[in-house]
This record gives C-alpha cells, sequence and structure tokens, in this order.
C-alpha cells in the first residue's frame, strides 16, 4: 500500500459502497450509464476493498470499518461464480436477496465509515 494514496482508497471505498447501498432502480442506471453489466458494481469495488486491512493496520480505519468492509466484499464473493450467473441481471437486483444483503452491508459499511473526514 506504499504507492497507493489512503485518502483516495477511502474516497473510492465511499463511493463504490455509496453504489452497492443503493436502490436497484439506482444501482441498474448507473451500470447501464457505463454500458456495462451489473458485476459491475462488485469489480470497481472489488478494485479497494481488499485494501481495507491495511488501512485498519496503519490506523487510518478502525478494525470495525475494515471488518464491516470486508462483509460486504465476502458477500459479493459469495455470490460470484458461474453457477451464479442468474443473481448479476437487472431483475436479481429487484428480486434476490442476495442484493437486499449486499445493500444492508453495505450502507451499514458507509455508516461506519461516514466518522472519517
Amino acid at each position: 500500500m506504499t504507492n497507493i494514496d489512503p485518502s483516495w482508497v477511502l474516497c473510492e471505498l465511499r463511493e463504490t459502497l455509496g453504489r452497492l447501498a443503493q436502490d436497484p432502480a439506482a444501482q441498474e442506471e448507473y451500470a447501464d450509464s457505463l454500458g456495462t453489466g451489473i458485476d459491475e458494481l462488485a469489480l470497481e469495488f472489488d478494485a479497494v476493498a481488499p485494501v481495507a486491512p491495511a488501512l485498519a493496520a496503519r490506523k487510518l480505519i478502525s478494525r470495525d470499518q475494515a471488518v464491516a468492509i470486508s462483509a460486504v466484499h465476502d458477500k459479493l464473493g459469495q455470490m460470484s461464480g458461474s453457477h451464479n450467473s442468474a443473481l448479476w441481471t437487472s431483475e436479481a437486483l429487484h428480486v434476490a436477496p442476495e442484493w437486499t444483503e449486499v445493500r444492508r452491508l453495505a450502507s451499514l459499511a458507509l455508516d461506519l465509515l461516514s466518522d472519517l473526514n
């Protein structure tokens, strides 16, 4: 993490968690605006979430914040794989309980991160 700006990572974590916490229609609109699939929501988060433990080790975020970020990352990981391809559709955003849980976990993590400057 020596070459990564922690303030940029925190900003990206907030932005990507914010998108994961949005209602299904907003998530679908975001993916459509990028011209990508629903999986882009997870891919963007996955680009920064693995850095959370290093941020916690450097006392830039709390252990609770890192755990909350990891919970979102773990849930998305459970949803990955070709056997779960049905979860990565616009319809699934609206009806799958897995996405409801992602939104709940992302909201919790985002709330915890709101304590940071």
